[in-house]
């Protein structure tokens, strides 16, 4: 069995494209002889953009870092297509993502043809997963010849953090995936199972911290993480922002339903266990938070309430 790789680097400046193309292009090099490409290949890279916040709030990937991976793969291969993609979620269309966050237009300033693919309005079909269930997915995301998962390093406030595998459940084409939160762990990796990528990348040049994956805060870790086995980098990340695996929902049961593996060799910048030091919000605080917004809620409440019977009450008086 070959062992899996997990590469980092760190990136010099975050403010500048040559700084992360340097950083992009390390990491596939070190991947390179893993990566197999068949010619005038079709390239799809699913992104995380689940909410209008760009990348500087730690919410949603960077373009250049998928800029950088797409100009090293037509350096490299004969590639016929790349596809950048994501599905529509509960408050934002994937359709609307690209355009409001900057991404077709970046794309056209470079003179990158790229095909931009919402999954939810794609063909479907059915794929098997983990569990022996049928699942609808996106006939393109599912026929690519080389599928990259581009993931954003964010705690999550259920899951603990979302990295590749939670950026893979956010590719049904469902748009209310909030149905799946209930059996979170087990959807993540059922969805997951559908297609495991080739190469998950992280971006982690701004990552959050806190309340994530959407009420976080920015937190500023100039890395970029790559691995040719998504549990393997997900569990690497894991370590790396200061958290147990084992106590990470989703890792712990992929690796008992033998998706992916804890064992794998390291390559790149030499980083220590917690050193980026992320921290979930505390229980306390969070409900504490909660009360404030249910009685600023309840305020705004009687406030509305307040003035439309005062503005009946004038109505009245002048009729």
């Amino acid at each position: 069995m070959i062992m899996p790789t997990v590469t980092v680097k760190r990136v010099s400046d975050i403010y500048s494209y040559d700084s992360i193309r340097e950083a992009t292009w390390s990491l596939l090099e070190n991947l390179k002889d893993k990566i197999k490409m068949p010619e005038r290949a079709t390239v799809l890279i699913k992104v995380n953009l689940c909410l209008l916040m760009g990348p500087e709030t730690g919410a949603t990937v960077d373009p250049r870092v998928a800029r950088a991976i797409i100009e090293w793969f037509k350096l490299n291969y004969n590639i016929e297509k790349f596809i950048i993609a994501e599905a529509d979620a509960t408050h934002l269309s994937a359709d609307m993502a690209f355009k409001a966050l900057g991404w077709r237009k970046f794309f056209k300033e470079c003179k990158l043809d790229v095909e931009f693919l919402n999954l939810s309005n794609d063909k479907i079909i059915q794929v098997k997963t983990c569990f022996g269930t049928n699942i609808e997915m996106s006939e393109k995301y599912m026929k690519a010849d080389l599928l990259i998962s581009l993931a954003k390093l964010k705690t999550h406030s259920m899951q603990k953090i979302t990295c590749t595998m939670k950026n893979l459940f956010g590719a049904i084409p469902e748009k209310y995936k909030i149905k799946h939160h209930i059996r979170l762990t087990e959807a993540i990796c059922e969805f997951a199972s559908a297609r495991k990528p080739d190469l998950s990348m992280v971006d982690g040049l701004i990552g959050m911290d806190g309340k994530g994956p959407i009420n976080g805060f920015p937190k500023i870790c100039k890395l970029l993480i790559a691995g040719t086995d998504m549990v393997a980098t997900d569990y690497f990340c894991a370590k790396l922002m200061g958290f147990r695996p084992k106590y990470i929902p989703h890792i712990s049961k992929a690796i008992k339903l033998g998706l992916g593996t804890s064992k794998f060799d390291v390559t790149g910048e030499s980083l220590e266990e917690n050193s980026l030091n992320f921290k979930l919000m505390p229980a306390w605080e969070e409900f504490f938070r909660s009360i404030i917004k249910g009685i600023r809620e309840r305020k705004n409440t009687d406030v509305r309430k307040h003035l439309e019977s005062h503005s009946s009450e004038i109505s009245q008086s002048e009729v």
